[in-house]
């Protein structure tokens, strides 16, 4: 019973993550809907020394799903294609 109900707990965290990147979500507009139109060009443009652009934050954001993801699931480390 334990099991299944920490299944389930580790289901919907999935499908919230799931939700802030590329599905209909109760917050608002989601990443994939906030990137969209951007293009390669304004995706690496940095607005000032020091300071991340917007690829960076995506690759962050991606990333750390990635990491959450696995660690959720159990699955093996594997590299992460940039």
């Amino acid at each position: 019973m334990a099991r299944a109900v920490e299944r389930v707990r580790v289901e919907q965290l999935l499908l919230e993550i799931d939700q802030a990147f590329n599905r209909k979500s109760w917050h608002g507009t989601n990443l994939a809907g906030a990137l969209r139109g951007v293009t390669p060009e304004q995706a690496a443009w940095r607005p000032a020394r020091g300071r991340h652009n917007i690829w960076e934050l995506t690759v962050h954001a991606a990333y750390w799903k990635y990491a959450v993801r696995r660690r959720l699931t159990g699955e093996a480390r594997a590299s992460f294609p940039l």
